[in-house]
């Protein structure tokens, strides 16, 4: 017996028989790829409740928006995270450069140095530790090609904004040290 819940795009619900979401509008198509087990985007698999967390995992979110910081930020503390921010890519490169980092998610569009020019300079660093950390474009102008010109520019993912939280765990199980995470709730 499996429970089916209805929910906004940003909700994770912690019931544990949850087998899966589906996301509003509510289409024919989308309840029937449940009852098929096919995979549609408006099905989201649950990940239950405190499956993973990465509590030594430090990573640094750069956005020139303070609110953007706070929601990465409470997005990423549900992971446990040691959570850094930057508000500005000079601010991003003086951390990389003082600090260990894991991870970075960097806002595309900033002003005085946007996210590619701040990669630039980090790569341009020339620092084994620095130039192996994983960077994440986030962006709010999501076009055709998008992916492709981040991947061009030497990003090792995107993530469009408003972020969701299945995006940032993709992003944490796929970029993150295999040894950083910590699985809570195996699924199997």
């Amino acid at each position: 017996e499996s429970v089916i819940v209805i929910a906004a795009v940003n909700q994770i619900p912690s019931v544990d028989q949850v087998r899966c979401i589906l996301t509003r509008p509510i289409h024919c198509i989308n309840v029937a790829s449940i009852f098929s087990n096919e995979k549609n985007k408006s099905v989201r698999e649950v990940i239950k409740k405190r499956g993973f967390v990465c509590p030594e995992a430090n990573i640094l979110v750069v956005d020139d928006n303070i609110t953007n910081l706070n929601v990465a930020s409470g997005l990423l503390k549900k992971y446990e995270a040691k959570v850094l921010m930057a508000n500005s890519g000079a601010e991003c490169l003086n951390a990389v450069s003082s600090q260990h980092v894991d991870l970075i998610f960097m806002d595309y569009m900033m002003p005085e140095m946007d996210g590619i020019d701040t990669l630039i300079k980090i790569k341009e660093m020339n620092r084994e530790d620095i130039n192996q950390i994983p960077v994440i474009a986030l962006t709010a102008n999501v076009v055709s090609g998008a992916r492709e010109m981040f991947m061009e520019a030497g990003f090792d993912d995107y993530i469009s904004k408003p972020i969701e939280t299945d995006r940032m765990e993709h992003a944490l199980r796929m970029h993150l040290p295999k040894n950083l995470i910590v699985v809570r709730n195996p699924l199997y």
